[in-house]
């Protein structure tokens, strides 16, 4: 019973105009904001990184990171509430 009324409080105070216009600027200002050069030097980035790593560690690492976003994002957090996280706890070279 209380996992109803959790789920419906949850509801009620999901804002969708809040949502759908965040989905709106997220994809309206992609195509805006990238450049050809940003797009190979990232698609260059990832493989290269993701190569250099145990792939068991790998997988491991992006499971946590998922079920940690599914629960930030529930709690109404943001992409860039996140990486800012990440900027605090990653220690810089």
């Amino acid at each position: 019973m209380s996992v109803v009324i959790a789920k419906k409080n949850n509801m009620e105070n999901f804002n969708t105009h809040k949502w759908f216009k965040k989905q709106y600027l997220e994809e309206a200002n992609i195509e805006e904001i990238r450049s050809p050069q940003t797009d190979f030097t990232r698609s260059q980035l990832v493989p290269r990184m993701e190569g250099m790593v145990n792939k068991e560690t790998y997988k491991r690492f992006i499971d946590s990171l998922d079920n940690l976003l599914d629960d930030w994002y529930m709690e109404g957090f943001e992409k860039d509430d996140v990486i800012e996280f990440m900027r605090v706890i990653i220690p810089s070279n």
